[in-house]
This record gives C-alpha cells, structure tokens and sequence, in this order.
C-alpha cells in the first residue's frame, strides 16, 4: 500500500504510524461549546469504548472579535481527548453549518453590505452567507488557518489526526443562487475543469444535460448547458468547491492534516441509475452544489485539498451510499450514523465491508448507561475496535466476520 504526505495509506488513515480506521461518536454541536460540556460528552465517548470523537469547533467562539482568536475551547478539546486517550477529529463550522451560516462572528452577521448573503428566486430574506463573497472567503481562510496553526503548535501528542471542514455545505430554498455577483458568475465562462469533470462523468444527470446541449467545450454557464436545477447544481457545486478549496488550502499551509468534506443526504434517498440522488428531490429541497455524488466529479476537480467527500448517512439503506461514495478512490468516510440499532449495524457494514477510514455514531454523547443504546453502542464499539486491531496489523486482512446488513 501507498501513503501519501496528508497521512492515506490505500484506504485508511495514518494514525500513530500504522494505517487504522476510526470508529467513534460525534458528539452534539453545543458539547464543545464550554469547557464542561467538553469533559462531560468526552466522558460518555469514553465510556462507550469509542476511541476517537468529532467534536465542533465553532467559528463565532474561536474569534469573537476579527482577528482576535480565542483558542481555550481548542486546546481544552486537545487536552481532554488526550487525557482519556480519544483521538480527535475537529469539525470546522465555519460559513455554513447544515446549510445555514449559524456559527459565523457576530462581526460578520452584522455586516452583510462587507459579508454578501446568498438571494432566493422568491425574493425572501436569506441569512446565509453567500459563497460569491470573496471577504467571506478569505476571513474564513484565516480563521481556518489560525486553527490549523493552533492545532500544529500545541498537539504534540498527536492526538488530532483529520479535519472536517465546514458541515453540509449547499443552498437551501433554491436551486441556485441568485445575488448580484452570483448571476456574474452565471453569466461567466464555466472553469475548463467543470466541463472537463462533468465530460468524464458519465453517471451524473449534467452530463446527460451536457450531451443533450450540444457537449460544448466553452461559454457561459447559460450557453454550455440548458436552463433547469441540474445547471443550477454544478454551478453551485463549482462556487462552494471554489471557496472550500480556498479555505482547506490555507489550513493546509499551515498544518498538513488530512482534510473532508461532508454531504447531507435526505432521509429516504432513492437511487437513480448508480448513484445516489439525496432525497429523490429538488436541488434547494436538499442543499444544492453540497458534495453530493451528482456533483462530486466537480467537487474532486475544484477542491484538491480535499481529501475525501464524506456523507452523513441517515439513511435505512446505507450500502449503495456507501459504495457510491467509496467508489472514486477507495476511501469511505462516514462521519455521521444513528445512535441506535440501526446506525450500529451500519458502522459494521462500513467499516467490515467498505473499509470506512471514518464511521461515527451522532449524539451518542447524550446517552446513560443503562439505556437500550447505550448498551448497544458499547458493544459496538468494543467489537469494532478489535477489528482495528486487527486492521493495524494487517491492513490487508479479511474483515467476513464484522460484516453486517443495516
């Protein structure tokens, strides 16, 4: 097996110098918000045997005032993951968490004259923060990198090993975004790698567009695909890559760890041909341009820093997903599962069948011993962790016998 400089070796992740999954909790979004919330959630993960845990990282907390950080939640998360021998994943909620821009500085909801804010076809307010905002972009670059730079500086134990950055990135209320610099941008030439991205991936519903259009090699966004929501996608997938990769590409200046992205899908996904179309519904119904399948060829294109399109799978039937998004290069990152019988099931299926580098349980943090879950998720977590065991030693080794059905 290869290993690359951002810690990959074939499917998994370098931790501590061998290759292993991580399978754990993502804790809820306020469990890292104080100092007790942090030791109390890391406390529960711990007691359920997981031994790595997700946790938030919230812009609005780390610089309340721009250019002025505050890294106290940072390095208690470092320290009391360390403490309880947890490895850590931070998850950056930066511009936009499910969708919405809720965790950004009150210095920026302020300001959307400075900071544009995304316009629906309606016309009705939008309180997300547009991804055609270049200052947007940029001071969430240079929060990224300040929390790269941290995490650099005052992990010496190795404790963190991957990032997410942002959290279910897209446009909801439209399929596209209809702002001033947006409909620019619309009216611009589509990036040579769009098209080359979506020429090469014959599964994607744009291509079929594409094809049907003419397989145009340059023009404007109007000219090179029809009129409807599967144009409006790509477009939108193109500015949130763009702007992702701005800000991934900074973190990574500063501190090499492996980076994902993660994608929201509808909870009763069907599938359309081979790949997994979230929510069988509208773009805008489900976040338009998130790193969907439809959409990843374009992701992958615009967004090298990224190391992997991960999906939070609240879904009965996980497989197809995740085969879907293991497909392209091997790796599998499932950061989000129920915290019940079924999402167990599911971190069995992910990592003994699709070799998960990441699978993780939501809000099991809030959990008691002696709930049905809890015992459940213990048992889990027990048994998967032997696997990892056995997956440090021999990365190539059969997994048959922690395989499962959801």
């Amino acid at each position: 097996m290869s290993t690359n400089a951002s810690g990959w070796v074939g499917p998994y992740l370098l931790v501590d110098g061998r290759p292993s999954p991580l399978v754990g909790v993502e804790v809820h979004n306020s469990s890292s918000s104080t100092g007790a919330a942090i030791k109390k959630s890391l406390d529960t993960v711990h007691a359920l045997g997981a031994r790595t845990v997700l946790a938030p990282v919230a812009w609005d907390l780390m610089e309340p005032e721009e250019g002025g950080y505050d890294f106290s939640l940072v390095d208690a998360l470092i320290t009391e993951a360390n403490s309880r021998h947890l490895k850590l994943i931070p998850l950056w909620f930066g511009t936009w968490k499910n969708a919405a821009s809720t965790y950004v500085p009150a210095w920026v909801k302020r300001d959307p004259a400075r900071f544009a804010r995304s316009e629906l076809r309606d016309g009705s307010p939008s309180t997300q923060i547009s991804p055609f905002s270049a200052a947007a972009r940029a001071a969430d670059a240079r929060a990224f990198s300040a929390l790269m730079r941290r995490i650099r500086e005052v992990d010496v134990a190795g404790t963190v090993v991957a990032v997410q950055v942002e959290n279910e990135i897209g446009l909801l209320g439209d399929s596209r975004d209809r702002s001033a610099a947006a409909e620019a941008a619309f009216a611009s030439t589509v990036p040579a790698g769009v098209i080359d991205a979506i020429r090469t991936d014959v599964a994607a519903p744009v291509h079929r567009d594409w094809v049907e259009h003419g397989r145009l090699d340059e023009g404007t966004w109007e000219v090179v695909f029809p009129q409807g929501v599967r144009t409006d996608e790509a477009f939108m997938a193109a500015a949130y890559a763009s702007y992702t990769e701005a800000v991934a590409a900074a973190g990574r200046r500063e501190y090499s760890l492996p980076i994902f992205v993660n994608a929201w899908l509808d909870a009763d996904s069907p599938l359309d041909g081979p790949i997994p179309i979230a929510g069988g519904k509208l773009p805008g119904d489900y976040p338009s341009g998130g790193p969907v399948m439809t959409v990843a060829s374009i992701w992958r294109v615009l967004a090298p820093s990224v190391d992997a399109l991960a999906l939070d799978a609240y879904v009965d039937d996980a497989g197809p997903h995740f085969a879907a998004f293991a497909a392209p290069n091997g790796r599998l990152l499932v950061p989000e599962l129920r915290a019940d019988v079924k999402g167990a099931a599911q971190l069995f299926l992910a990592i003994g069948r699709y070799r998960a580098a990441i699978a993780a349980t939501f809000g099991a943090d809030a959990l008691v011993a002696g709930d049905l879950e809890f015992g459940v998720l213990l048992d889990a977590f027990t048994l998967l962790e032997a696997a990892a065991s056995i997956i440090r030693r021999s990365p190539d080794a059969p997994l048959d016998a922690f395989m499962a059905q959801p």
